[in-house]
């Protein structure tokens, strides 16, 4: 008579096999469709632009001293209305950049003023030959306290070029794990 592993220990192993596996299978990024580089919207232009502030939440983070830092998470409505000047159709991004009212000035160790990023976002848009369309998206992202803000971010949206997909970093491929993270987030 062969004696046989228990079926926790089996169970175990497949399971541990089975997540092995998947951590090590990469599929085409569903952004880019496993290009790496998301495609411009060509000859858009910008005719129209209304932000809506959804919601605002409290988060916390940690600066190089591991002192708590108080930030807001923002999430905007933002309502476009762009033009397609071209004959064709034109089918892909537009760029989406989010300004505070505070005009802060950050200096580096040697007294240099550093420029502050703001945040950019990419929206698919498609808008038929010589059509005038109206677009929507939402973006959410991290900025300095909504307390300390005066008035709602100014959003700007303008047309963009060819860029890579900072989803998979330009790559045009995902881990398991994180395909299934963007597909479901979609």
């Amino acid at each position: 008579m062969k004696n046989w592993p228990p079926v926790s220990f089996v169970l175990f192993s497949v399971t541990f096999i089975l997540i092995g596996a998947l951590t090590a299978v990469e599929l085409a990024c569903p952004i880019d469709k496993g290009t790496g580089v998301l495609k411009a919207a060509l000859g858009v232009s910008v005719e129209s632009v209304e932000a809506e502030l959804l919601s605002v939440q409290d988060s916390f983070t940690f600066d190089e001293c591991g002192d708590p830092v108080l930030l807001s998470d923002y999430t905007y409505a933002v309502n476009m209305l762009l033009t397609n000047e071209t004959t064709e159709l034109s089918q892909g991004i537009v760029s989406v950049k989010a300004f505070n009212d505070l005009e802060l000035v950050y200096v580096d160790e040697l007294g240099e003023p550093v420029e502050l990023a703001s945040p950019q976002f990419y929206i698919d848009v498609k808008i038929p030959a010589g059509a005038t369309k109206n677009n929507e998206g939402v973006v959410s992202f991290t900025d300095i306290p909504i307390e300390l803000l005066t008035k709602s971010h100014r959003i700007v949206v303008e047309p963009t070029r060819d860029t890579t997909d900072p989803t998979c970093d330009g790559e045009g491929k995902l881990a398991f794990a994180r395909w299934l993270q963007v597909l479901l987030s979609k």
